[in-house]
């Protein structure tokens, strides 16, 4: 996804609105380029939370389970989830929402693009590129519908101790 055209003297539009379609369409392209690895290192970075979130639901089922346990730690802890999973789950769905934006962004690049056929080999770049680049985006939307269902579990966990505790 990082090369860029290269583009050859013999397909390089020769009227100035041919330019300017070109330069539109690489634009656009460029954006959700930069726009689609932001939302990817964003993605990358929930797993952190996540894993953390995943160890302290173990540890919190085992303290449960055990009743071997401080009520005050325990309560503590159940915040600092619920804190820290309310946090993932509000990043997840502001990602999501981002996401939905991308996919907007991406319909009009290949609107764009589709308007550039006359330019051949140039247009068949571009068109890859963005093929490329709506793969990635169902590869991480799919990526984010899984951090979603766990965070969703989290919220369940939550609710599951808080209950526990009001007993």
């Amino acid at each position: 996804m990082e090369d860029h055209a290269v583009c050859d003297i013999n397909v390089v539009p020769s009227n100035e609105s041919g330019v300017q379609e070109l330069e539109s369409s690489m634009k656009v392209l460029t954006k959700v380029d930069l726009d689609l690895a932001y939302s990817s290192e964003k993605l990358a970075n929930l797993h952190v939370p996540l894993m953390y979130l995943l160890a302290q639901q173990n540890d919190l089922e085992a303290m449960a389970t055990t009743n071997n346990y401080i009520l005050a730690d325990f309560v503590e802890k159940v915040l600092v989830f619920n804190l820290l999973s309310s946090i993932l789950d509000s990043e997840v769905r502001e990602l999501d929402n981002y996401m939905d934006n991308l996919r907007v962004e991406s319909v009009d690049a290949r609107q764009k693009i589709s308007s550039c056929r006359h330019l051949g080999e140039l247009y068949s770049i571009m068109k890859g590129k963005l093929n490329d680049s709506e793969e990635s985006l169902k590869q991480s939307r799919q990526q984010i519908s899984e951090v979603k269902m766990q965070s969703e579990r989290f919220q369940r966990t939550v609710l599951a101790f808080e209950h526990e505790n009001c007993k």
